[in-house]
C-alpha cells in the first residue's frame, strides 16, 4: 500500500515502509504483553479471577471455572474481539490504494463519512461512482520481470524461516528441560552427544516468554526508528538486506543450545545463579539478534519489492503475487517447522528443525540475495538505461 500511496517517490516509500514496521512493532510489543498477562488469567490475575477474585461471581474454590478449564481461552476471545474491530475499520474506513479498483469501497466510505443521507439522493450517489469505467487491469504476468522474480522469491524464503522460527521459537522455551547433562553421556563416541545429541527445552512460563519477547519487540521498535534510517543512507537498502539475512543462519544455528543453560538451573523463570544468568543472557543473543535482523529485513525487503517493479500499475500487480507468495510460506514455514521440531524432539535431538531446516533455508536466502537479487538489483530498468 505504501508503494501505491506514494507511487515513484522512493524517499517516501522508504520512510511509509519504516513508519508501517514502527506501528507493527508497537502492535507485536503489546500483543505480546497482552497475551503473556492473559494466558491463565488465574494465575496471573488472582485478584481478578483466582478464587477470591473480583470477576469470581460463582464463587469456585479454584478460580472462575471456565478459565481454570481452558487456561488459554481469554487470549483467543481478546484476539477475535480485536479482529472483529479492525474488520468494522477496514470496512468502514479504509480506502481503495490500487489505481485501477479506485471505485471499490468509495460507497462504504461516504457511507461512514454521511450518515445522515437522504433516501432519495443514495440512487445517484451510488450510481455516479459505478457507472464509472474501471481502467483495464494489468495482466498479471507483468508482474513477473527479470527485476520482480528474485525479489519475490527473497520474500518467500524469508517469510519461510522466520515464520516457522515464530512458531518454534515459544514451543522450545516452553517446554520442560532436560533431567539429565548431555555431558555424562555413556557412548563412546563422546563429541557427538555434547554437540548434537541433547534434547529439553528452557520449562518457562507463558508470561515470562510473553514479556521477554515483547521488551526485545521494543528494543527492535527503538532501533527501527533511531537506528535503521542511519544504516540505511549508510549500507544501502540491498546492504542492509544482506547484512540481516547473514544473521539469520547463525541465530538458528546457536539457538538449540539455550537448552544446555537449564539442564541444571531448578528455578527456571529465575535470574538468579550464575547458571540463571548465563541462560538469560543467551536467551538475549539469541533474541536480541532474530529481532535486529527481522527489524532490518522486513521494510528492506518491502521497499526492494516496490522498487523493482517499473510502474505503479506493474507494482500493485507484484504486490498481489507477494501477498499470495507470502501467505503460502507462512502455512508451509510453521507445519514443516513443527513437524520436524516434533520428530527431533522424539529422537533426542533437539536442534533438527534448527539445523537441517531454518539455517538450511537461511542460508539459501542470503546465498540467493547476494547472487541472484543482488545482480539484477544492480543492473539499470529499461527507462534508466534511456
Amino acid at each position: 500500500m505504501a508503494g501505491e500511496i506514494f507511487g515513484e517517490e522512493k524517499r517516501y516509500q522508504d520512510k511509509a515502509c519504516q513508519v508501517l514496521s514502527a506501528v507493527g512493532n508497537v502492535g507485536v510489543v503489546i500483543g505480546l504483553a497482552m497475551g503473556g498477562l492473559l494466558a491463565e488469567p488465574v494465575k496471573t490475575m488472582p485478584g481478578l479471577f483466582g478464587a477470591e477474585g473480583a470477576l469470581n461471581w460463582s464463587g469456585s474454590e479454584e478460580g472462575v471455572k471456565w478459565m481454570v478449564e481452558y487456561p488459554f481461552a481469554l487470549p483467543a476471545v481478546m484476539n477475535a474481539m480485536l479482529l472483529g474491530v479492525m474488520a468494522m475499520a477496514v470496512t468502514t474506513r479504509l480506502r481503495e490504494t490500487m489505481h485501477d479498483q479506485d471505485h471499490v469501497g468509495d460507497g462504504t466510505e461516504c457511507l461512514a463519512q454521511r450518515p445522515y443521507i437522504l433516501l432519495n439522493d443514495t440512487e445517484n450517489l451510488f450510481s455516479d461512482r459505478y457507472q464509472e469505467k474501471s481502467r483495464a487491469k494489468t495482466p498479471l504476468r507483468s508482474a513477473l520481470t527479470a527485476r520482480t522474480i528474485p525479489s519475490l522469491i527473497s520474500s518467500f524464503l524469508l517469510t519461510l524461516h522466520t515464520s516457522a522460527f515464530a512458531f518454534i521459537l515459544p514451543l522450545h522455551l516452553s517446554i520442560p528441560s532436560s533431567p539429565y547433562s548431555p555431558f555424562m553421556s555413556n557412548s563412546s563416541h563422546s563429541l557427538v552427544p555434547v554437540l548434537f545429541r541433547f534434547t529439553g527445552g528452557l520449562s518457562l512460563s507463558p508470561f515470562t516468554i510473553s514479556l521477554y519477547l515483547s521488551l526485545f519487540a521494543l528494543l527492535g521498535l527503538l532501533f527501527l526508528v533511531f537506528i535503521y534510517p542511519r544504516w540505511q543512507n549508510r549500507l544501502s537498502t540491498m546492504g542492509l538486506f544482506e547484512l540481516s539475512l547473514a544473521i539469520f543462519p547463525f541465530v538458528y544455528l546457536l539457538t538449540p543450545y539455550l537448552s544446555l543453560f537449564s539442564w541444571s538451573h531448578q528455578d527456571t523463570d529465575s535470574i538468579t545463579g550464575c547458571a540463571g544468568i548465563m541462560k538469560w543472557i543467551a536467551l538475549g543473543v539469541v533474541i536480541g539478534g532474530q529481532t535486529l535482523a527481522m527489524t532490518m529485513a522486513g521494510p528492506s525487503a518491502e521497499v526492494l519489492l516496490a522498487q523493482s517493479a517499473p510502474s505503479d500499475e506493474v507494482r500493485e500487480r507484484v504486490k498481489e503475487v507477494r501477498q499470495l507468495v507470502t501467505s503460502f510460506a507462512s502455512v508451509v514455514g510453521p507445519v514443516v517447522g513443527g513437524v520436524v521440531y516434533a520428530k527431533g524432539l522424539r529422537d533426542g535431538v533437539i536442534g533438527t528443525a534448527w539445523w537441517f531446516y531454518l539455517v538450511v533455508v537461511a542460508v539459501v536466502a542470503a546465498a540467493w540475495c547476494v547472487g541472484a537479487q543482488g545482480r539484477v538489483y544492480e543492473e539499470p530498468m529499461d527507462d534508466e538505461k534511456k
